[in-house]
This record gives structure tokens, C-alpha cells and sequence, in this order.
């Protein structure tokens, strides 16, 4: 875990490299949570994904996965407009993913975010 941290603070800001060590730090913050189940470890990784996903540099597809990790991040803290915030940002980055002249490699992609949207409507309800 340290070392991850370490990787992040290593990083140049705003760099598709940091956003991806940040992703990596979130997703590890987020196992140790599942375990020790403390809730500023929880708000750690939260952290971890929200920075990755403001970062412009990063690919969109991974900037959409970490705001979804990071909507997961709040709901599972019960802060409900956290949540909303994160899979508006996320479903905001869609067109981005792949143009629509490529019809067939966006549904590829697509097939990676999986439920994105019918969580998103199901937390704005």
C-alpha cells in the first residue's frame, strides 16, 4: 500500500500516468476496506478515484471506470449526491469513449461499462 502511495506522490500532476497509479491506489484502498471495513480508508479511496478522474490526460474509458469507483466509493459511505455527482460525471464521459462513425468498436467498448446507466437512473431515484 505504501509503495502505491509512494507511486502516486511520484507522479506528475495531471498525467495519464498518475491518473492510472491513482486508479491502482483507489482499487487497492478499496480491498483493504472490504477488510478492515474503516471508513476513512473508504474515503481514501473515494479520494484516489475522484483525482483520477478529473485527470484530462487519462484515456475517457478509464476516466469513466474510476468516477464509477468512485460513485461505488460513495454509496457504499451513504452519501447519496457524492454518488449522483460521480455517475453524472461518468455518463457525461460517454461520448468521449469511442466517436459514433465507429459503430461496432462502440459497442465494444461499451459492453465494458456494463450497468453503468441503470445505476446511475437507479441513484437518481
Amino acid at each position: 500500500m505504501t509503495a502505491l502511495g509512494s507511486a502516486v506522490r511520484a507522479s506528475a500532476l495531471d498525467t495519464s500516468g498518475r491518473g492510472e497509479a491513482q486508479i491502482n491506489y483507489g482499487g487497492a484502498l478499496y480491498v483493504q476496506y472490504e477488510l478492515c471495513l474503516d471508513p476513512g480508508v473508504l474515503a481514501s479511496a473515494g479520494h484516489a478515484f475522484r483525482e483520477a478522474e478529473e485527470i484530462e490526460t487519462l484515456q475517457p474509458m478509464a476516466r469513466i471506470k474510476a468516477a464509477r469507483a468512485w460513485a461505488d466509493t460513495k454509496a457504499q459511505a451513504g452519501q447519496w449526491r457524492r454518488t449522483r455527482d460521480a455517475y453524472a460525471f461518468a455518463v457525461g464521459l460517454l461520448p468521449l469513449v469511442v466517436p459514433r462513425r465507429f459503430a461496432r468498436d462502440q459497442q465494444r467498448a461499451l459492453t465494458e461499462l456494463n450497468g453503468l446507466a441503470a445505476n446511475a437512473a437507479a441513484d437518481a431515484l
